[in-house]
């Protein structure tokens, strides 16, 4: 098995003297709260015991500038 990482962004406009560590927990515990996980089906996939993939969070960062590069197959 392989394991497929999903990465979502979400952004907000906040006041320049606000520092990240004043929202970083708080965003942390809502986004754990709200989308802890979350199931797919794969309708063109052969097997169909294994075609409802469950997504799984595994961690939530903060921060003012990211990067990320994503692979292929």
């Amino acid at each position: 098995m392989k394991k497929i990482i999903v990465v979502a962004q979400f952004s907000a406009y906040v006041p320049d003297d606000m520092k990240v560590s004043q929202v970083q927990d708080l965003c942390e515990t809502e986004i754990r709260e709200e989308f802890s996980s979350f199931r797919i089906s794969v309708t063109d996939y052969s097997n169909e015991s294994e075609s409802e993939p469950l997504f799984e969070l595994d961690d939530v960062m903060c921060g003012t500038n990211s990067m990320v590069s994503i692979g292929g197959e």
